[in-house]
């Protein structure tokens, strides 16, 4: 068993190497992140996370270990057919296999990605580099990444947000539905923490209506956001679903390593120098 899966292991890697011209000065692909863009993979009725397969018509998480009898495979999407299928993982966790260097990257490699981009995994299981969740590109597709809720390239006073499209709003205007006024942070803070009572929190309109501006800065540990609607969907699901994940302090970057399985030179199907690849799913010549 481990001898046949070291030589399919072996015949994938370099089927995916063979795709990608060693050309140490070509980066990881960025993709165009666009907001709410339509993907070019039909709907299969699962949802943007799983995939279907053909075996049994059920969905499967991507990148999931099942329905995959061994464990060193995992579930990616067929680019011809659109349908599951399983492939080797080479790496371990919070590591990206890149053809191009034939190395698992720390998935911060900046030499990799930058723009405060990381790598991740296609659907198909090749490298891209894309934006941190919680973190869009703007004002274009290929800019820098900004987090949610931050200022970035804002103008002073206004933060990125999103509504039916990426944009900023001005969080001191009292006029806006992220407006939160002293005055409020005091009642709420008397009211759970003990600090004051209500009648000691005087409400005064004039001063609710006078802008004063305030900065939300990215703290590096997590989304800085405003605490309006602060609900989340809990039981009820399809209610106050929220796409902002807690972006946690950048840790270290590990250095690249070799994949799990040292490339050999095992025997294929294939006539003459042809490999096979298992992203076409046919033979091809080797790149170069």
């Amino acid at each position: 068993m481990d001898g046949i899966f070291v030589v399919s292991l072996a015949v994938w890697l370099l089927s995916v190497m063979a795709m990608f011209p060693l050309a140490i000065e070509n980066p990881t692909p960025v993709y165009d992140q666009e907001f709410l863009a339509k993907g070019s993979i039909p709907d299969d009725g699962c949802d943007s996370n799983s995939v279907k397969f053909d075996s049994d018509g059920q969905c499967y998480p991507l990148m999931g270990r099942e329905p995959c009898t061994d464990p060193r495979q995992w579930v990616t999407i067929d680019p011809k057919t659109f349908k599951g299928r399983c492939t080797p993982r080479l790496c371990g966790r919070d590591r990206v296999f890149v053809a191009r260097t034939g190395l698992c990257h720390d998935i911060y490699d900046k030499s990799e990605c930058t723009g405060g981009r990381r790598l991740y995994y296609s659907p198909y299981g090749d490298p891209v580099c894309g934006c941190p969740i919680g973190s869009y590109p703007y004002p274009n597709p290929r800019d820098d990444c900004v987090p949610l809720f931050t200022q970035g390239p804002c103008p002073n006073g206004q933060v990125l947000t999103m509504m039916k499209e990426l944009q900023c709003v001005d969080i001191s205007d009292p006029l806006s539905s992220y407006y939160s006024s002293e005055e409020e942070k005091q009642l709420i803070d008397s009211g759970y923490n003990g600090i004051q009572h209500e009648n000691q929190v005087k409400s005064d309109e004039d001063k609710k209506k006078k802008k004063t501006r305030y900065y939300r800065q990215y703290s590096g540990t997590a989304i800085q956001h405003p605490n309006n609607p602060a609900c989340r969907p809990g039981t009820g699901k399809g209610k106050c679903h929220s796409p902002f994940v807690p972006i946690q302090q950048t840790p270290p970057k590990k250095p690249a390593v070799k994949p799990a399985v040292k490339p050999g030179k095992p025997a294929t199907k294939c006539g003459g120098k042809q490999v096979f690849s298992s992203f076409h799913n046919s033979c091809q010549n080797p790149a170069g």
